[in-house]
């Protein structure tokens, strides 16, 4: 998700797609998509990719 949301930023750049407003726009859904993964990977403590290193980092 990461991967495809600095895809759509750069070709959005790049095309001349966005303006200053709509790159920034962006940029602020991509930190959020970026916070998500974070937490989805490292805090909920299901599935293959739980670390385990954060186990108190939910509560």
């Amino acid at each position: 998700m990461i991967v495809v949301m600095g895809a759509i930023y750069l070709h959005a750049r790049w095309g001349g797609i966005c303006k200053e407003r709509g790159l920034m726009a962006l940029a602020i859904c991509g930190n959020i998509i970026t916070a998500w993964s974070w937490f989805g990977t490292n805090l909920l403590g299901v599935g293959l990719h739980s670390y385990g290193f954060t186990d108190s980092g939910f509560y």
